[in-house]
Parts: C-alpha cells; sequence; structure tokens
C-alpha cells in the first residue's frame, strides 16, 4: 500500500501552484468547489464526491474530478472524469483502476472565465477478494417448491461468472449437493428450487464464484407443506325457473396439490352421492358456475359442488332448490308519436320477461279493435326493456289500432290497446324569395363544385358509372348548410337492415328509406334527416358510404364542417354475426378514414338530396 510522503506532497502542492498560475491574474469570479471524502472503495473501482456553491451570474458549464496515482503526480491532470453541469453535490463512478494502489483526486468546477479546484485527496483501493454474498430470504414455500431470494453485495474486484444456490435435506449444503444457477454479477437474484418433497425440512445457501474461489451466504431452511384434500364450497343456487338453474361453486384451498377434477353433482336425494349426475368443470382454484338446463318442472334437488386432487374428493353442503312453472311475461303499450298521413312510431317496454326467456316482442296492428298476433304483427326485438317500430306505408286519413305483445314459453302477453289517426297529405310548397330560382335541368358546366343550390352546397357532379347521370346535363347532389345535428343515434341496435347495406354514389336516398321504413329509434339520423327542410326542398336523406366521401373531399368548399369529428353514413356493417347487426359506417373528418361504431353511439350528421 503506497503512503502520503511529504516529497509527494510538496510536488502536489507546486503542481496546483502551476496549474493557477496559467490562469488570468484577475479572476472577477471564480467557481467556489469542494472535494469532498471518496466513498465505496473498490478493487477496480471508487465513487469520487465532490460540491460546488451555487453560480448565479456566469453559471457552472463543467465539473468533475482530476485523479492520478498518488505516486505520479504530474499525471494528475491527465486524467478527467465529468459530471453533470449544475450546482450543489455531484459524484462519479470511477472505473479500472488498480487494485492496492493509493490515488490521489481533486474536485474541478468550471464557468466561462476559470476552473476552480478544490482541496486535494486520496484513497486506496481494495485487494482482489473472493465475493460477499448473502443468503437474503425464503419465500412462496409450496408442497414441492419454494423460491429463495440472494445478494451478491461486492464481486471482489473480479467478475461473479456464476451464481445461485445450494440445497440439501442436511445442514450445510455445498455447491456438490443440489444446485440452481441464477446468473452472473453483482445485485440481487433470486430463484425457485423444485422438485421438492412434501413436508420435508430443507436447507439452502446463496454461493458466488470468482476466478479467486467460491464463497457461500447464511444458511436458511423451510419446510414443504404437505397435501390435503381440497377446501370446496357450494356457494347458491339461483336464478331458477321451470327447466334452468345457475349453480356457483368455490375451490377456496387446493389443498397443495393440482386439482385434477372439479365440478357440480346435481341429485335426487340429500344423502345418496351414487344417483347423483355429474357435471364436470375444467379449472382449478376459484369460483366456478355452470346453467343447468332440461330440469323436470317443479322437482326438488340437490345441488353440491365438489373438487378433487391426488388426496381425494371433497364435497361442499348440500343447497336444496325446486324448480318452478312457466309465468307469463309484463309487456306495456307506451305510445303512439310522429304520426304523419303514412307513418307512425310505436313505443313499448317489456318490464318482466317471467321465469323464462322472451323469444319476441314487437306490435300488433289492425284497423279493427283489439288487434293479436293472428292480425297482422311485426315483431321487433327479445328481451327486456323498451322497444319501437317505425310503422309505414298506411293510408291517409285512416284509424288504426295496435297493442304490444311478448312471448316467451308460456304464451303470448299483451300491453293495453291504443288507437290513432293518420294525416291528410296535402303538399306544401315552400319558397323562399331570398333565393333565385336556378334551372331544373342545369346545362353541363353551368354550376361547380361549391355554389348554393336548391337550398345546400354542391358536393358532387354525377359520372357516367353513376345513377342519375344525364349526358350534357349537370346533376349530382348538394349537402346540407349546416349539421342536421352534432351529436345522435344511426339507431335501431340489434336490428339487422340489410338493404341499407349499399355502400355506392346513389344508394344514400334508398338506404336512408329503408332505415326511417324499418327502424324505430326517435331522433334516429335517417330519420332527422327525412324531417330536414331547408331552401324550400323537404327530400333530404343520409349519405351513403361513397357519398360521404365526397363531402370529406370537398369539406373545405362546403364550409362549416368539424374536421376533428365522424359523421354518420347510411351504410350499415356487412356482417354476418349478431354482433355485426349493431354497427354502421361513419367517417373521420380529420383525415378521411372510415370507422365502424356501434348504432348507439352519437356523432354527427349531415343530409344531402340529388338534383
Amino acid at each position: 500500500m503506497h503512503k502520503l510522503s511529504s516529497k509527494n506532497f510538496f510536488c502536489w502542492l507546486a503542481l496546483l501552484c502551476l496549474f493557477a498560475a496559467c490562469k488570468k491574474e484577475a479572476l472577477p469570479i471564480a467557481p467556489n468547489v469542494e472535494t469532498k471524502e471518496a466513498i465505496n472503495p473498490r478493487a477496480t473501482s471508487v465513487t469520487l464526491q465532490g460540491h460546488n456553491a451555487t453560480e448565479d451570474l456566469l453559471g457552472i458549464t463543467e465539473r468533475g474530478f482530476f485523479y492520478a496515482d498518488h505516486n505520479n503526480p504530474d499525471e494528475l491532470l491527465k486524467h478527467k472524469v465529468n459530471a453533470s453541469a449544475g450546482n450543489g453535490d455531484f459524484a462519479v463512478l470511477v472505473t479500472g483502476l488498480a487494485a492496492e494502489t493509493l490515488y490521489s483526486f481533486v474536485a474541478f468546477a468550471k464557468n466561462s472565465e476559470t476552473t476552480s479546484l478544490g482541496t486535494i485527496k486520496t484513497f486506496s483501493t481494495r485487494e482482489y477478494t473472493l465475493p460477499e454474498v448473502s443468503t437474503d430470504k425464503i419465500k412462496n414455500v409450496y408442497i414441492n417448491s419454494c423460491q429463495v431470494a440472494g445478494i451478491v453485495g461486492y464481486d471482489g474486484g473480479k467478475l461473479v461468472f456464476d451464481r445461485g444456490f445450494c440445497f440439501s435435506t442436511h445442514p450445510n449444503p455445498t455447491i456438490q449437493d443440489n444446485r440452481v444457477f441464477s446468473g452472473k454479477g453483482e445485485g440481487p437474484f433470486d430463484n425457485f428450487l423444485n422438485g421438492l418433497n412434501e413436508n420435508t425440512t430443507y436447507y439452502v445457501k446463496s454461493y458466488a464464484i470468482n476466478e479467486l474461489g467460491i464463497s457461500y451466504g447464511d444458511e436458511l431452511s423451510f419446510t414443504t407443506f404437505n397435501f390435503s384434500p381440497p377446501v370446496v364450497s357450494s356457494t347458491h343456487v339461483n336464478e331458477i325457473t321451470n327447466t334452468t338453474a345457475n349453480f356457483q361453486g368455490e375451490v377456496m384451498d387446493t389443498g397443495g396439490s393440482d386439482i385434477t377434477e372439479r365440478g357440480f353433482l346435481l341429485c335426487p336425494d340429500i344423502e345418496d352421492l351414487n344417483a347423483c349426475q355429474k357435471f364436470l368443470i375444467p379449472g382449478g382454484i376459484g369460483a366456478y358456475r355452470l346453467v343447468i338446463t332440461n330440469l323436470k318442472t317443479n322437482v326438488k334437488y340437490y345441488m353440491r359442488a365438489f373438487a378433487t386432487n391426488k388426496k381425494g374428493t371433497a364435497y361442499g353442503a348440500p343447497i336444496p332448490f325446486t324448480t318452478g312453472e312457466y309465468t307469463y311475461p309484463s309487456v306495456k303499450t307506451v305510445s303512439v308519436t310522429d304520426i304523419t298521413a303514412h307513418g307512425a312510431v310505436l313505443t313499448g317496454t317489456l318490464t318482466a320477461e317471467g321465469n323464462t326467456t322472451v323469444t319476441e316482442k314487437g306490435f300488433c296492428v289492425s284497423i279493427v279493435p283489439n288487434p293479436t298476433i293472428n292480425n297482422l304483427k311485426f315483431p321487433v326485438a327479445i328481451g327486456l326493456g323498451p322497444f319501437s317500430y317505425y310503422l309505414a306505408n298506411l293510408s291517409e286519413n285512416k284509424t288504426y289500432y295496435i297493442v304490444a305483445y311478448a312471448i316467451n314459453a308460456k304464451g303470448v302477453v299483451y300491453g293495453s290497446p291504443m288507437t290513432f289517426k293518420t294525416l291528410s297529405s296535402v303538399p306544401v310548397v315552400i319558397v323562399d324569395p331570398t333565393k333565385p330560382v336556378t334551372p331544373t335541368n342545369p346545362t353541363e358546366g353551368s354550376l361547380k363544385i361549391g355554389d348554393l343550390h336548391q337550398g345546400g352546397v354542391i358536393s358532387y357532379f354525377f359520372k357516367e358509372t353513376d345513377p342519375g347521370y344525364v349526358r350534357g346535363e349537370q346533376h349530382g347532389f348538394v349537402v346540407s348548410p349546416e349539421d342536421i345535428s352534432k351529436s345522435t343515434y344511426w339507431g335501431c341496435p340489434g336490428l339487422s337492415i340489410i338493404k341499407a347495406r349499399a355502400e355506392n354514389i346513389g344508394a344514400g336516398k334508398s338506404n336512408s328509406a329503408e332505415i326511417v321504413r324499418m327502424c324505430g329509434t326517435l331522433n334516429s339520423a335517417a330519420r332527422l334527416c327525412a324531417n330536414y327542410t331547408y331552401g324550400g326542398y323537404s327530400e333530404w336523406f343520409l349519405p351513403s358510404k361513397d357519398e360521404l366521401n365526397q363531402i370529406y373531399l370537398q369539406a373545405d368548399k362546403i364550409g362549416g364542417i368539424d374536421k376533428t369529428d365522424l359523421y354518420w353514413s347510411s351504410t350499415e356493417y356487412m356482417g354476418s354475426t349478431i354482433t355485426d347487426q349493431n354497427i354502421a359506417w361513419l367517417q373521420l373528418f380529420i383525415d378521411g378514414s372510415y370507422r365502424e361504431a356501434r348504432k348507439n353511439e352519437v356523432y354527427r350528421v349531415r343530409a344531402i338530396h340529388y338534383f
């Protein structure tokens, strides 16, 4: 080990004076820097510490340390390590040092004017040693395994190329016994000891190996668990109908062994398990359920949950239940609204299904009182909750009778009947005297995109491949000068409107008509467009997917379009599953991308009409 001699001290002092003499004679502001003690010296590394005071005027541009072998003072300013610029405490980890060597070091700080040094201090690196390793803790003891954690606190100055755990059923295990490899280097590590015997005491140590040899941590011990039968609970039986019931059970504890079988017993007797019917539910610990069907009506049964592991089968307590009789659902006829000359919106609600599923609900319609399903009926949906239907193709100025109905396994039930009378149709022409009359069939070239025409803004001219194209004339569609709605539904989730799936130019009108005919959702996008009037024109409708894209392309010329939002099209998503019936197409105007959305979500609407 090198020592600090008086000769070396004067050499260092002279070096510092020489360094200071090379600077300006007058230093207006010099950083205030302090060399602090080195910490955590190892065989080849150390952490150097320093501190510099706040430098408000010029700021610190660089700071760090100079260091060298203490016996080579001329080398001090040749070895520099930088810390991050700033004020206050700073530290740097220096590596690549020689073992068992005395070093000198000094902190420095630099601003735009000058560099300041702290006082010179020394540290000695350690000698190479065996690794320092500890067995940290034992956790997660199971029947056949256990998790153990250890720490290599110091590698001894040489790379730890092997570390892990050794264990045995006798004290003082070594790597000649059972051994688990857990990586290399310093730091914490853990691993599982697997393949253990149940109910057995084991002894375990951590180990670490570098090129000087092997070190062991403290010895710890643990005892693995013993197997036992599972713990299982018959939780409950609910939602009992005349032929079905919901069972729930739970495996509370596996008993320390994998669950090989679990499920329910359906028994006609509380005692005789041999007469029970078994239902298996895959899985292990935790709750599990079963919807059991095809039960006999008005019969008393017993349910028992069970689970099996290698120790045997355990049963929950028996739960008695009795199946019931069929009951009728409860349905109400709520209202008749939006009455026109040829249509009306019917609304009903199913408040209870009875004890069996409602397979159909809707409306009966007749021109005589008290209609039934033997008259004209319109099925709408299934299940609980409100439902509506747009009744179309009616005769004007005529009285109709309607009633809501619902059907389950018990039979059909009706709400209270209602009556209404359609309106008389009287053509009304609305003329805006402030707008000029445009020709019915404008000649080609007389109009352009963005022109105001027939109550809207021209957004598209038909091409030869489009329906409605006439050579030598200009035809296309205009878009409403305002959003019909900023937040409304497409409508009728769960109802598939197959004839509203066309995407092409010219399909918007037929799509919208089919939606209005079949969908009773109030304030649906298509219905709001059908009820819209502007500039003397009332034949507005919801654009198809391709027509909506033309609105997106001409948004700047149309004006008033919210380019950050989405707009509904009249095109239903073309899918084959029940989930697909809940989806329709819309378009995001920020980038023109198409999106699929549920029909009960709310988005913006623009209307168009052909000219």
